[in-house]
């Protein structure tokens, strides 16, 4: 038996006889080729896979009571399975994963080592621009594939300390808390470091007893300082350090706050447009997935499928707001929707009643769903052109026109808010009485959201 064919039926088939000696082809193959090189692999084997067949052999020769010697296999092996049983995962056991398929290759006509070396070099500078994308720049005539990009798996099992801050306080780690029973970390304010050093009030002391070797009547040790920023910056925390000569292995200033974009008081502000559904008794909003800027947060409008699912809608409802939505992310993929969303909103409560709606058309240097950019001067071009040869609208760009007069067409001046929207110097904005009924229905509804310019840019 090979040892690339070996698997559980083939060694239950096989003599005591046939077993010692795949095991003795094992252990000389082991100390010939892997021992001192974890990248080295015999037929279709590498050091992992290698290791995975010898221990089926040896669960199958445990099974028979076969006796056996041991060698530095068997304390690969062993090892093996205590990273298992340490960590939950033994990461070398992963297959590799290929991403893209040939990622790489050169034509299949005359070619030569200084060529492909040349071609590998451009793929690396490509390759990251390439996982964005997932552009495999496919070739269109005879090829030879060169590499695949894959992930590949880690040979060793080892879990990485991530650092991490504290929010509101500054930390000086004076000591690893891996060495510390959790269990009895404690906090004080202020104290004695070390017999002598003085610690301020507005330092906090974190107190905790050494994993296995501290007695139950050993005081705790100072394993880290933390510096509120109220009372100190990190500048100030590490010059403070230095002057009373306190030693510390790491220093971590706290995480800068960041305020949360998707907060209820940023939700009930939103606009009706910018919910999935809205209650028509309560005009309460839900499954927001259009931010504050118009523009469709497509995170969001990908989740809510499953919330829409785990709500407490009727089923009809629910079928009915997972099939616009998936509707939507479908239009999204294909190019079908809005160049650029954006809110449209009343201008105040009166105008429900006229049908008027404002919005923005195009905002300069901004990148559209279509990865397209405009400057001021082109929008401002356009904004011209629309007034003095165009003036119609359509839905989605397609059939028809629609009635909707125009009652503002400009060019922003300066930078302004309006109705909570921030708008650039030189965005164009209009503003129009809708007088298609279905086509109000739909602005209140919230299926149009926006305004968008087709058709007058140039792309080269």
């Amino acid at each position: 038996m090979r040892i690339e064919q070996v698997d559980k039926i083939k060694l239950s088939k096989a003599c005591d006889k046939e077993l010692l000696i795949l095991k003795l082809r094992f252990t000389q193959l082991w100390d010939k080729v892997f021992v001192h090189d974890e990248t080295a692999s015999v037929g279709s084997l590498n050091r992992n896979k290698f290791l995975k067949n010898y221990k089926m052999l040896l669960d199958e020769m445990d099974t028979r009571k076969i006796e056996k010697s041991t060698s530095a296999i068997d304390k690969a092996v062993f090892k093996k399975a205590m990273t298992t049983h340490k960590y939950g995962i033994d990461v070398s056991d992963f297959e590799d994963i290929v991403l893209f398929p040939n990622v790489a290759f050169v034509s299949a006509g005359s070619i030569n080592n200084e060529t492909v070396n040349a071609i590998l070099k451009q793929r690396q500078d490509e390759v990251i621009e390439f996982m964005k994308t997932n552009d495999a720049n496919k070739p269109v005539n005879a090829y030879i594939p060169i590499y695949d990009l894959v992930l590949k798996a880690k040979q060793k099992t080892e879990i990485i300390e991530v650092s991490k801050p504290y929010p509101n306080e500054h930390s000086a780690r004076l000591q690893s808390p891996d060495k510390f029973d959790t269990k009895t970390f404690r906090r004080t304010k202020g104290g004695t470091l070390y017999g002598s050093k003085k610690i301020p009030s507005t330092v906090s002391i974190i107190w905790g007893k050494l994993k296995d070797k501290a007695k139950p009547t050993d005081p705790p040790i100072a394993q880290a300082l933390r510096f509120p920023t109220s009372n100190w910056t990190a500048t100030k925390a590490k010059k403070w350090l230095a002057d009373n000569e306190i030693k510390f292995t790491t220093f971590e200033a706290a995480t800068k706050k960041t305020k949360k974009l998707w907060s209820k008081k940023y939700i009930d502000a939103l606009p009706d447009s910018a919910f999935m559904y809205v209650d028509a008794i309560t005009k309460t909003g839900e499954f927001p997935y259009i931010n504050r800027e118009g523009k469709i947060d497509l995170i969001r409008l990908t989740e809510l499928p499953a919330k829409i699912t785990k709500s407490d809608l009727s089923e009809d409802i629910k079928t009915e707001l997972i099939a616009k939505a998936e509707k939507l992310l479908e239009d999204i993929k294909e190019g079908k929707t809005f160049e650029k969303f954006v809110s449209v909103y009343p201008i105040d409560k009166a105008d429900k009643e006229e049908h008027i709606v404002c919005g923005v058309v195009y905002t300069p240097d901004e990148e559209d769903s279509q990865g397209d950019k405009a400057n001021a001067e082109e929008i401002r071009k356009a904004a011209y052109q629309f007034m003095e040869q165009v003036q119609t609208f359509k839905v989605m760009h397609k059939g028809n026109k629609v009635k909707v007069k125009v009652l503002e067409s400009y060019v922003a001046p300066a930078a302004f808010t309006i109705a909570k929207q921030a708008v650039k110097k030189g965005t164009w904005l209009i503003t129009v009485r809708v007088l298609d009924k279905a086509i109000w229905k739909a602005v209140k509804d919230g299926e149009l959201t926006g305004f968008s310019m087709a058709g007058y840019a140039n792309t080269a």
